[in-house]
């Protein structure tokens, strides 16, 4: 079995999530007492966000680029990952009032752990503000997403880049 290289979420709580999903992965496709090799670096996500509310985003990828050496270090099997942009898809994004809510509840409760249901209600009011403009699915891109919401929760098909990610890596791992 490979080694599965995880830089950690921008927050313990979401780095658990990662953990499990990888875990249960292979629990499932490999049975017995199988558990993942992962080599994982956690990053301490304070200086990380005050770096990108000053907007210094060399800075910021200085850290990560530094930890994910790291984990490349620890006897991770890295792969380069391809990006999507020449699939044609048409991208629906929040309006700016609708991604200042997304941005507080990620940074204010989700990163600290805290789920609550009136941020829920938030979170799948813009779900379905962007299904009702034509979004076929929506993408929880940040990794703390899926603690508040997930698919049992809205008609509209979702897109946990969480559980994704996992489930490459699993799949990665055992080939």
């Amino acid at each position: 079995m490979k080694t599965i290289g995880l830089l950690g979420g921008m927050s313990w709580e979401s780095t658990l999530g990662y953990y499990r999903a990888i875990n249960e992965g292979i629990k499932k496709m490999l049975g017995g007492l199988h558990s993942a090799k992962v080599a994982m670096y956690s990053v301490d996500f304070e200086p990380i966000e005050k770096l990108q509310h000053a907007g210094d985003w060399e800075g910021t990828a200085k850290i990560l680029i530094k930890d994910a050496q790291s984990v490349q270090a620890a006897g991770a099997d890295f792969y380069k990952g391809r990006l999507i942009s020449n699939y044609g898809l048409k991208v629906l994004v929040p309006n700016e009032n609708d991604r200042q809510i997304v941005h507080n509840i990620i940074y204010q409760e989700l990163c600290l752990g805290k789920i609550e249901s009136d941020s829920k209600a938030e979170y799948l009011r813009i779900i379905n503000t962007l299904a009702s403009q034509g979004a076929e699915a929506v993408i929880l891109g940040c990794t703390e997403i899926g603690m508040l919401v997930n698919q049992i929760d809205t008609n509209v098909r979702l897109l946990d880049t969480t559980a994704i990610h996992a489930g490459k890596a699993v799949k990665y791992a055992t080939t």
